[in-house]
């Protein structure tokens, strides 16, 4: 029953984010999901093998520089193509971590996944102050063109009775969704 009421959660998260103005700051990560779909040519673009081996991807070659230029140490990054632009995907250190990238092949946003151990101490102390009866089960981390540098953190907590999305930026807490156990 947790299995499915986090995968509720998290899948809620993304719906969530894509029409929070807040959050998603006029980058529908929904459609960046989509990018993950299917793979179609670009004339300003470059050939890149996924971390599979088997599909053949064409990205923007200005995208590719910047994701190696911000992420020199990942190897296997999975890109992908969608309407909306370009998505390269890979996991380093037990986080899991999306990069999004429009059709000119400029970043657009950065949305990272992972467990509390990864999260920052002063956010971690802030939440778990307000919530002290809750167990974090996991953080998404999202940045965005539109974020001026701020990183968005959505807090996963959960109780006996209860799933609580908290989202904290710049000093700001409040809880985004909340789902009872039944």
């Amino acid at each position: 029953m947790k299995t499915i009421n986090f995968a509720f959660a998290a899948g809620c998260i993304l719906a969530l984010a894509a029409t929070n103005s807040t959050v998603a700051q006029n980058i529908s990560l929904a459609s960046m999901h989509s990018a993950k779909q299917q793979a179609i040519s670009l004339d300003n673009s470059s050939k890149m093998s996924n971390a599979d081996g088997n599909a053949k991807v064409e990205i923007n070659t200005r995208a590719k520089k910047q994701f190696t230029k911000e992420f020199s140490g990942v190897i296997n990054e999975n890109w992908a193509k969608s309407g909306d632009g370009y998505t390269a995907a890979f996991r380093t250190d037990n986080k899991r971590t999306t990069v999004y990238y429009d059709r000119k092949g400029n970043w657009q946003g950065t949305l990272s996944g992972y467990t509390e151990d990864k999260l920052l101490a002063e956010v971690k102390d802030i939440v778990m102050h307000e919530f002290r009866n809750y167990t974090i089960t996991y953080v998404d981390e999202i940045l965005t063109t539109q974020s001026e540098g701020v990183t968005t953190y959505v807090v996963h907590l959960e109780n006996a009775r209860s799933i609580k999305l908290i989202r904290y930026k710049d000093g700001e807490m409040n809880v985004w969704e909340e789902y009872s156990k039944q």
